[in-house]
């Protein structure tokens, strides 16, 4: 999925089989090659859901996008994020109006709203948005206080020893390295305990087929003194690789400097910085 010089965005969110050069045929088949696999062992994982279920729209590949919809539309019922939930099942019920399951969760989900009139709280990725927002800290070290310090999975002086060695933000060692360092925390249950609390998907950053001409619009310094790295590009947003996902001050350098909205996937910190020192270095 290349990105052209002047208006590809534009271009890009009405891509269909009909004007895709084989690159971004070839690119998008990668895609969803890499993101089925994700999504099978994270179902809930709405943000690799959307992005194949565009990777079959623009190859016109109806079957398997009405697919992904429904898996899309129970992954935002079950994080209870109703809303999305809901829109995502009155489009099924436009192409499915003969389907019971969505016609049933259709009718569950309503009456969940009419029930809890104007004080339903939509959960899941809003409410994990609001939260990045509202903090100052835009380093992370807020979202990591939550819920490591604050559900006691760290010491205090631990946490504290860490965070001042951090300044500045970001220090060689990841905090997920400083976890597994210290025997708090293995690499692999730090990461998916993350992705779990912030909601985050996982990549396999070495497996995947990097989208080389989207160097071409990054900052590749910035991205490389925040220790994150743009892996691909899908519509108006830009899939950003982190070991930190609570860095606000990151997500907003690189949309201001690419106009792309950015979303995180979590990494493995070493595939992560091999990337970084192969590709923007």
């Amino acid at each position: 999925m290349s990105l052209k010089d002047g208006d590809a965005n534009a271009r890009r969110c009405g891509t269909t089989m009909a004007n895709l050069t084989q690159e971004e045929e070839n690119q998008l088949r990668d895609t969803i090659e890499m993101f089925e696999m994700i999504t099978q062992t994270q179902p809930d994982d709405y943000q690799s859901l959307l992005i194949l279920k565009e990777a079959y729209y623009k190859l016109h590949r109806e079957a398997d996008m009405l697919r992904i919809s429904k898996m899309l539309a129970k992954a935002y019922r079950k994080t209870e994020q109703t809303s999305a939930a809901l829109m995502e099942y009155e489009a099924l019920y436009e192409k499915m109006p003969g389907d019971p399951e969505i016609s049933e969760a259709l009718a569950a989900i309503r009456k969940i709203n009419q029930d809890a009139g104007d004080d339903a709280e939509d959960k899941g990725i809003g409410q994990f948005l609001k939260f990045r927002t509202a903090n100052l800290t835009n380093n992370g070290k807020a979202g990591f206080e939550k819920i490591f310090l604050r559900t006691k999975k760290i010491g205090t002086k631990e946490f504290a020893n860490y965070w001042h060695h951090a300044n500045p933000y970001p220090p060689r060692e990841s905090f997920l390295e400083f976890l597994d360092r210290n025997k708090v925390m293995t690499l692999e249950e730090s990461l998916l305990y993350v992705s779990q609390k912030s909601n985050t998907p996982y990549i396999p950053l070495s497996h995947y087929n990097i989208d080389i001409d989207l160097l071409k619009r990054v900052d590749r310094k910035a991205c490389a003194r925040w220790q994150v790295f743009p892996f691909d590009c899908v519509s108006r947003s830009i899939l950003v690789a982190t070991t930190n996902p609570f860095g606000l001050a990151a997500s907003s350098e690189i949309e201001s400097k690419c106009e792309l909205r950015v979303i995180w996937y979590l990494a493995d910190p070493h595939e992560l910085r091999s990337a970084i020192e192969r590709y923007l270095n």
